[in-house]
């Protein structure tokens, strides 16, 4: 029996994160595949995703989150785990040290989605380019995104590691770009990110459960820039609509707003649910709110390529979030933004399946 090892970002305290891995470990268990997700623990996400115990304070600052935010994102850790473990098969945990012993316990490896190919995010560890699987291992790149390209000195090294694989599909065009200008013999397919394989009816809308949100009509902020504009343009469009104005928010409290802390899957896909309208600098953030048809306004953070490119695809590039586009409040055309979903999600489903034949 062909035996699959995902490996991605999945230990992390970030719902994008966690739900692009259960959406493609999903897809791939439908198609009637032995797989199983790669308990990888990379040290660079690991230090980012930490939740704060005393032992692991070195500063004022980390104790600070320590005393203040520990106990919820311990929580929301805990939470996130028994997820995984109640939705999906997981190996023994791995390291950069002993990786390669998981060649003994798979036959194919599949490396996507999130910005597995981010140096900067990853600490640019190549055994997210599969480095550590051995030659004779079928390697399968869904889905994989960049984010920020590679410093031109991985140049060699990223050419060298990518020319193995089987099959290679990015979310983003850039990134297909990028790979095509280092390998321009290989095919390099551009495909949705995991959550999209998935709509609102199929799979997404069973986590929905209104009881666990506001139950008045309210703004929902996910994720702010760094100029803070997603938080200043939420606030001024809900006093104009009267509508009190909710963010997620896991760091300090944020003034004009009530911060809200979701911990769980369930809590958080009904806030986006049930929301009036939503202020966005996240790419996830942007996806569940196209798959519960919201009104949202999109904003530029790190890693934009993602985003430019998404709007880009769907066109709602009038949906950034500018002076023009919040004053002029167009409709969202929802039949046509679902047809392009649609026929993303058709073509990515056809290549998930042809690349693990």
């Amino acid at each position: 029996m062909n035996r699959i090892g995902l490996i991605t970002i999945h230990d992390t305290l970030n719902f994008g994160s966690l739900l692009q891995t259960y959406g493609l470990y999903k897809a791939i268990e439908s198609i009637g595949k032995d797989i199983t997700l790669i308990d990888y623990k990379n040290k660079a996400i690991a230090e980012r995703e930490k939740t704060y115990r005393l032992s692991e304070v070195r500063n004022v600052k980390e104790l600070y989150k320590a005393v203040f935010h520990h106990h919820f994102l311990e929580e929301k850790h805990y939470n996130f785990w028994d997820f995984i473990n109640s939705n999906m098969t997981v190996s023994q945990p791995y390291t950069n040290k002993n990786i390669e012993k998981a060649n003994s316990q798979f036959d194919t490896f599949i490396v996507g989605s999130d910005i597995v190919w981010g140096m900067q995010i990853t600490g640019s560890d190549f055994n997210y380019m599969l480095e550590f699987v051995s030659d004779s291992k079928k390697k399968i790149s869904f889905s994989s995104s960049v984010g920020t390209r590679w410093s031109k000195e991985y140049d060699e090294k990223v050419r060298g590691l990518l020319s193995r694989f089987d099959t290679l599909c990015v979310r983003e065009q850039l990134a297909q770009k990028w790979i095509n200008e280092l390998l321009p013999e290989k095919t390099v397919i551009e495909t949705c990110d995991p959550t999209m394989l998935w709509s609102r009816e199929t799979l997404w809308g069973q986590y929905n459960k209104p009881d666990l949100v506001a139950q008045s009509r309210y703004v929902l902020i996910y994720l702010k820039t760094d100029d803070n504009r997603t938080v200043t343009d939420a606030i001024t469009y809900g006093k104009r609509h009267a509508l009190p104005v909710y963010n997620i928010n896991y760091n300090h409290s944020v003034p004009g707003v009530q911060n809200i802390r979701p911990t769980t899957v369930n809590q958080w896909i009904s806030w986006f649910a049930n929301a009036e309208v939503i202020f966005t600098a996240s790419y996830h953030g942007i996806l569940f709110s196209l798959y519960f048809e919201k009104p949202f306004f999109w904003y530029s953070r790190a890693n934009s390529a993602r985003t430019e490119s998404l709007s880009r695809e769907l066109g709602i590039q009038n949906r950034e979030g500018n002076e023009i586009n919040l004053n002029a409040e167009l409709d969202m055309d929802y039949m046509k933004i679902n047809k392009a979903i649609d026929d993303k999600r058709s073509k990515s489903w056809e290549q998930l399946r042809l690349s693990l034949e």
